[in-house]
């Protein structure tokens, strides 16, 4: 008899009551036949923790007393569920009833496949363009811009085979926990450091570095609304994806790629806060306040990638072969 391996998903909340309902049903749907399902709630301030509890009375819940961001509520979900599968899932997303199947049969195609991706496609709108690709895996760019391949484009069947990627998106991606006790650095499997945006980018990065690879699925099929975190334009938002990604590429990267790529890296920040400085010059002092975040992080982060480059198992060759130009969005 087939051994089915048991699916731990961890919806994480922040005050998205209106997306819930949508999520959980589709979790609740799926034919998957062993699911652990969790809703981990980071203090949120409206109602949902109550009207969860009074529509779906079976599910597990647990509530932090504060907002731990994605990075540290995930990482105590990991410890307190044991599937062999670990799927963190935003409330805004919307699974198709064979998603996780889906998922978990790319996984077992490799021994050494640590993560999945599915085909995500944005939530169709009224008058919108139905179809819209919002990833099918992450890009690891030229200028180091966090990119999910095919972002905006509508799907006619180009990202419809099976095939090694770089990353997996956070929004709904599979994980086996193998893997992510094979990676966990400082005690974290998603660095704590982060409390929003890059969380996903860095552990797909650090995962590749350990010799795990991610593979797509065009079978698994989500739709994501995208709005569940409110976005760029929000300053502590956009201080954490630049940050963040400052981090990551100090913590993930190999110093030769740095310097062949140097002039892209330049460009493109000259471009981004060129543009900010046209377009809303506030948010430009949020960027200059997230170079200050980063400077003082830096020891951190260095002991971070002494640790990550010495457990390296891949060639630089394997990792440059990763690469594609540059990105703007």
């Amino acid at each position: 008899m087939r051994i089915v391996n048991l699916i731990s998903v961890v919806i994480l909340n922040w005050n998205c009551k209106e997306f819930l309902e949508g999520c959980v049903d589709s979790v609740l749907a799926q034919d998957y036949p062993a699911v652990e399902l969790l809703v981990m709630d980071n203090a949120s301030t409206d109602d949902s923790i109550t009207w969860l509890r009074e529509t779906y009375p079976d599910i597990t819940i647990v509530e932090n007393s504060t907002n731990l961001g994605f990075a540290q509520a995930h990482n105590r979900a990991i410890d307190l569920t044991s599937g062999d599968y670990y799927v963190p899932l935003n409330p805004d997303v919307i699974l198709e009833h064979d998603f996780l199947s889906h998922m978990v049969e790319a996984a077992e195609l490799d021994p050494a496949v640590g993560s999945v991706s599915g085909k995500v496609l944005f939530m169709p709108e009224e008058g919108a363009k139905q179809n819209l690709i919002y990833t099918t895996g992450h890009l690891l760019t030229k200028n180091r811009k966090p990119s999910n391949r095919g972002y905006k484009q509508a799907d006619v069947g180009q990202y419809d085979k099976v095939d090694y990627v770089f990353g997996a998106n956070g929004a709904c991606p599979l994980y086996k926990r193998a893997m992510l006790h094979t990676i966990k650095i400082d005690g974290d499997y998603f660095d704590s450091r982060f409390f929003l945006y890059g969380d996903d980018y860095d552990m797909g990065w650090r995962s590749q570095l350990m010799g795990w690879k991610c593979l797509y699925t065009p079978y698994a099929v989500a739709h994501h609304s995208g709005k569940g975190s409110g976005g760029l334009l929000q300053p502590r938002i956009q201080y954490q994806y630049a940050r963040n990604r400052y981090i990551e590429i100090l913590k993930n990267d190999i110093f030769e790629h740095l310097i062949l790529d140097l002039p892209y890296i330049l460009v493109y920040e000259l471009m981004w806060q060129g543009y900010t400085l046209m377009t809303d010059p506030r948010r430009l002092l949020v960027n200059l306040a997230a170079y200050v975040g980063f400077i003082a992080k830096l020891p951190a982060t260095l002991q971070s990638r002494r640790e990550i480059h010495r457990r390296r198992h891949v060639a630089k060759s394997y990792m440059r072969a990763f690469f594609v130009g540059m990105t703007l969005r």
